[in-house]
């Protein structure tokens, strides 16, 4: 990170609007981004844009009611989303640009990785090529909150355990958000706050700032001495902080950016007592699937490359321990046997090298779920670049697609065309498409995390309560003519062609 390239620094502040909860699966509706300098002050003018629909979208009714967008509007106003994605990773990929927002990491990020990926481009190069590095305001807020209150004003939720939504911490501090989950709205009032954070201090501002580069996150870990550190993530309860104070075990065994950690918060002993089949087991069980009184294995995983927020443990005043209700020195003994007791280390090693058990494993999988199946090749790259950026005819894409190494990548291209370019296929290929389609649109484990037929009986019961709604209307006419389009027209050439123009 220390290599010079020709274009300043650059914070890009973004945020989407999405047709769903599930970055796998859903899709993209808007994207809004505001290029700041380091001191976060603006570079030109707000970025707002919005993706049409692919034609073979699926909206969750409950999405419009939280962004107040209609499916028809932006199917009007939008780019389609091979154009959309092309102008974000332009963005993102300008040398020297930091992309950063709020949950970003954890929600927006995913999105614009499968959002690449379906579109032929590279998932990840925008994240560390170019002096290019991507960050996270939300872990930052929770170790002020915790560390370094002072100068700015914390909301709490009812039980006293402070807010960490960003329009809760904008209304405390009189800062303007006049329509939160509109993604500009949103954007700017993550620039308001950040200043706010920077003005309030600096030094850890800049420190937070430091360890979007995982090899300075790596430096905050003490693997030798195994001494305690504090760790801040929405995987600790609010009621905590967000912050766990963990010794460092080992590098994952299968994943050289993940570090495996225990926290001594509280008395880790009890695992002595359990296999690690059964812990392993509760360490992935939703809470209420867990047994009676049985709480979840302390046993967590650091993304050294996922900005992680880590203090020294020193940061822990005796002060703040007293504000945060921490004994130190009980936590410094926990800490102390776990480092020296070797059974921690071995007993999480047999946990983190059980495998782990889906229940989708032998159904059908959509290659466009299959980002994390392995990284793509340089061969098939190089050809996937060629077609992305305009230097193989798109006349040619079926017949190349065949030399394709990685299976996941033929279906890609595919998609591409039949979605974006259908009249680049032939007759028979388009019909193959619009079958496998099809299929995504009615069975759960393809396509968008609803079907048709689910989206339209949520629709129903959404509508039953917000009668007169015009979104969730305009979702209704988007669903039925979906499920016309798709199944209830004669599938001739001159029909698809006229049904896929609609979208």
């Amino acid at each position: 990170m220390n290599q010079k390239f020709s274009s300043e620094p650059t914070l890009l502040w973004y945020d989407y609007e999405t047709w769903g909860v599930d970055p796998r699966r859903d899709r993209i509706c808007q994207f809004a981004a505001i290029r700041t300098d380091l001191d976060l002050n603006p570079i030109g003018e707000p970025i707002n844009l919005f993706c049409k629909p692919p034609a073979d979208t699926v909206i969750d009714p409950e999405a419009v009611l939280i962004t107040g967008l209609s499916p028809l509007e932006v199917e009007q106003n939008g780019l389609n989303e091979w154009d959309f994605a092309h102008e974000i990773y332009r963005l993102m990929s300008k040398p020297g640009t930091c992309s950063v927002g709020y949950n970003t990491i954890r929600f927006d990020d995913e999105c614009t990785r499968y959002l690449f990926y379906r579109n032929l481009l590279d998932p990840y190069a925008r994240e560390w090529q170019n002096g290019n590095s991507r960050w996270d305001i939300l872990d930052v807020v929770r170790m002020y909150a915790a560390l370094r209150p002072e100068g700015i004003k914390w909301p709490q939720h009812e039980n006293g355990s402070p807010s960490f939504k960003l329009e809760h911490l904008t209304a405390e501090n009189g800062l303007a958000h006049e329509n939160a989950h509109d993604a500009v709205s949103d954007v700017q009032a993550t620039i308001s706050f950040a200043r706010l954070l920077k003005e309030a201090n600096p030094k850890l501002f800049n420190f937070a700032f430091s360890l979007r580069s995982k090899h300075e996150a790596r430096a905050q870990l003490d693997l030798v001495n195994r001494t305690p550190h504090l760790h801040f993530t929405g995987k600790i309860a609010a009621t905590e902080y967000c912050m766990g104070i963990e010794v460092p075990l080992f590098v994952h065994p299968d994943r050289a950016n993940e570090v495996v950690v225990i926290d001594v918060r509280h008395n880790p002993a009890w695992l002595l007592d359990y296999s690690a089949e059964e812990l392993q087991q509760w360490l992935y069980s939703k809470t209420d699937d867990l047994p009676e009184g049985m709480s979840r294995p302390p046993l967590r995983t650091i993304h050294l490359n996922k900005s992680p927020m880590i203090a020294p443990f020193k940061s822990l005043t005796p002060e703040l321990a007293e504000n945060l209700d921490i004994d130190i020195d009980e936590v410094t003994g926990y800490a102390s046997t776990v480092a020296q007791n070797q059974r921690y280390v071995e007993l999480a090693q047999e946990v983190m090298s059980q495998t782990r058990r889906y229940d989708d494993e032998e159904q059908e999988k959509d290659p466009e779920h299959l980002l994390y199946d392995g990284f793509i090749g340089n061969k098939d790259r190089a050809l996937l670049n060629e077609m992305a950026f305009g230097k193989l005819a798109m006349e040619n894409w079926i017949a190349e697609a065949h030399h394709f190494n990685d299976a996941r990548l033929e279906p890609l291209v595919e998609n591409i065309l039949g979605r974006h370019f259908p009249t680049v296929l032939l007759p028979e290929q388009l019909e193959k498409w619009r079958n496998q389609r099809k299929k995504a649109l009615t069975l759960p484990n393809l396509g968008q995390k609803l079907t048709v037929d689910a989206a339209l009986d949520k629709l129903k019961t959404l509508l039953d309560k917000h009668s007169g709604h015009s979104g969730l209307l305009d979702t209704q006419t988007y669903l039925q003519q979906l499920q016309k389009n798709w199944f209830g027209l004669t599938e001739g050439k001159a029909e698809l062609d006229e049904q896929l123009d609609l979208f």
